[in-house]
């Protein structure tokens, strides 16, 4: 029996005062559910008694497609505004959903707002209220959305369970006297980073656990919480030969927007990025597609019962060298796959959290994304304003 593909889940993002446009539309997509390639989620699907602001959210990061009703109404709603949208681009930045503007009426100026970077349906960008043949409008989108179907299926899924940024914030042995000043000193720096990224956060702050080279907390805005884990006592060499110590900051949440958030308040680069996966990550065929397409080989590990993790080198510049490492579900760790920056102590990742996905790593080993755009994305992600 041949395997089914599993449907693209969509998730429409709309305007209570838009529901009869949506309804029509809805029902033009009907010939895709039909067909099992498509299952549409929305806010009016909310069972009584659910909570909405944290259900709305976990579908739309659960979603392959989204769906961007644009009217007037739909950037007059603060919510859309302050929260949909703002989920949305991040998920379509970073390449984990696709998101599409449908326009349902004329909206001066929406070109100027971020969205307005993505190409819309219907054709030529023609709002469906104006078209004089509505149904010729619906069918127009359709057709759009079809082929966004299309796309998504011939992409792999993954679905993350959890995010973690690793910040590293360090202080040369020579700058100061001797080592443990040095430590010292980089402790207190992650300690400040954490307050003042916690004054720029309006949520709440609770520690919940201290031992003698770590602390624990647990941020909390809404309904997204973030695990914030400070390690000590950690001494490494840079690639100018100079040993450092460094205090590690983990963030870990669910919630890529959190993350994006705390990143972008605290200014302060990161050197890993990891993304946690609910199922399994077949990496010994990852590693024979590489080969075919590329003939690169990789270090991994072996271990007993099965294949290991590998381990890539994606980049080598001047001031950034970054690799990837896949790790296949084992025992009781789940699968993940690191981007890793492995160059100066004080450099690192401020934006590779929105720009890379694990499919973008994926088709860059395999060389389906030339070295030299990879090498651009990498400096662009490493660069503090060029989100």
């Amino acid at each position: 029996m041949e395997a089914q593909i599993p449907a693209v889940r969509a998730f429409c993002v709309y305007a209570s005062e838009d529901r009869a446009l949506f309804h029509k539309l809805e029902q033009a997509l009907g010939v895709y559910r039909r067909q099992g390639l498509i299952s549409l989620w929305h806010f009016g699907e909310l069972l009584p008694g659910s909570e909405w602001d944290s259900e709305i959210q976990q579908r739309l990061y659960a979603a392959d497609l989204i769906l961007l009703l644009i009217s007037p109404a739909f950037l007059h709603s603060e919510y859309i505004w302050n929260k949909e949208l703002q989920w949305a681009m991040t998920r379509h930045t970073s390449g984990d959903a696709c998101a599409v503007p449908i326009l349902l009426k004329p909206t001066p100026d929406w070109k100027k707002l971020p969205l307005g970077q993505l190409q819309a349906l219907p054709t030529g960008m023609k709002p469906i209220t104006t078209w004089r043949n509505r149904d010729k409008a619906l069918e127009d989108v359709v057709e759009g959305v079809g082929q966004a179907i299309q796309q998504i299926l011939q992409k792999e899924q993954y679905t993350v369970q959890e995010y973690l940024a690793g910040l590293r914030p360090s202080i040369y042995e020579d700058q100061v006297r001797g080592g443990a000043a040095a430590q010292e000193m980089a402790k207190q720096r992650a300690e400040q980073w954490i307050k003042e990224v916690h004054d720029r956060t309006d949520g709440s702050l609770v520690e919940i656990a201290l031992e003698e080279n770590q602390r624990e907390w647990i941020l909390t805005r809404q309904q997204e919480r973030c695990r914030i884990t400070l390690r000590w006592d950690y001494r490494g060499m840079g690639q100018d030969s100079r040993y450092f110590r460094s205090a590690d900051i983990l963030l870990t949440t669910p919630d890529l927007g959190l993350l994006d958030h705390l990143i972008s308040a605290g200014r302060q680069p990161y050197w890993l990025f990891q993304w946690t996966l609910v199922d399994d990550f077949d990496v010994a065929k990852l590693a024979t597609q590489i080969y075919e397409q590329t003939g690169k080989g990789s270090i991994y590990l072996m271990r007993r019962g099965g294949f290991g993790s590998l381990d890539y080198h994606m980049y080598n510049g001047e001031e950034h060298a970054v690799r990837a490492t896949f790790y296949p579900k084992f025992a009781q760790a789940p699968a993940r796959v690191c981007l890793i920056h492995d160059g100066l102590p004080r450099a690192g990742f401020y934006h590779a959290h929105k720009m890379f996905s694990i499919r973008k790593i994926a088709l860059a080993l395999r060389g389906e994304i030339p070295y030299g755009q990879v090498g651009k994305l990498i400096e662009k992600a490493c660069t503090l304003d060029a989100g």
